[in-house]
């Protein structure tokens, strides 16, 4: 196959020039480049899970025996879970306060349905008359029942107190949510045994490691 040309004619006394040239090919055109994907922002496609640590700043919940605040432990063992959940890859977790902060019951209700979570889960500490003891879990919508009865096989087998059994209850951090949530009530402040015993740093770890393993049943279940 030819390449295209093209010609020019001169006379000259008589004699007829012809010179040819060959035709210079149109470039190709040179495509452009793919945009450089964007990186994933962090916590995209992880498994959502946000920690409530009940009560918190001017809000001291519960009175303990020994004069302790329910705040103190449940922030202690929410930043516990959190510590645990945290080894695993596929987890994002997400606490309410980190601190001894009080956020309102609806900002805990914006966090987990603004970060649409995958789960919640509330911490706290019973008080009563000092008879009152043992160990309950709360949830409030048909879809996160079955989250609060793995949560409560766990904590019930960590705490070693009384199983007062898995209820419904109108509790608004859990009423408010809009995935699987749970609200535990780990033992009774006001009960100077179970007092003594919940403010022991070996009962705060074993609770965190329950609940983390119960979560992480959860998942492995449903997710």
């Amino acid at each position: 196959m030819f390449s295209p040309a093209a010609y020019h004619v001169t006379t000259l006394d008589g004699e007829v020039k012809v010179d040819l040239t060959t035709a210079t090919p149109a470039p190709v055109p040179t495509p452009a480049p793919a945009p450089a994907p964007k990186p994933a922002p962090s916590g995209q496609g992880k498994y959502k899970i946000v920690i409530d640590a009940g009560h918190g700043g001017s809000d001291s919940g519960a009175v303990g025996a020994a004069g302790n605040y329910e705040k103190t432990l449940t922030l202690s063992v929410a930043s516990k879970v959190a510590a645990d959940l945290r080894n695993n890859p596929n987890f994002n977790v997400i606490m309410t306060r980190t601190g001894d902060t009080l956020p309102s019951l609806q900002d805990r209700v914006d966090i987990a349905n603004g970060a649409k979570a995958d789960v919640f889960l509330s911490i706290h500490a019973n008080s009563a008359v000092p008879s009152a003891h043992g160990t309950e879990t709360y949830y409030r919508t048909s879809q996160s029942s079955t989250f609060a009865a793995i949560i409560h096989k766990h904590l019930i087998s960590a705490t070693g107190f009384f199983d007062r059994g898995v209820k419904t209850a109108n509790y608004y951090v859990i009423k408010n949510t809009s995935m699987p949530s749970t609200l535990v009530e780990l033992g009774f402040l006001t009960n100077s045994a179970e007092n003594q015993t919940m403010l022991t740093p070996q009962f705060q770890q074993r609770v965190a490691d329950a609940l983390a393993a119960g979560i992480t049943e959860y998942y492995n279940k449903y997710h």
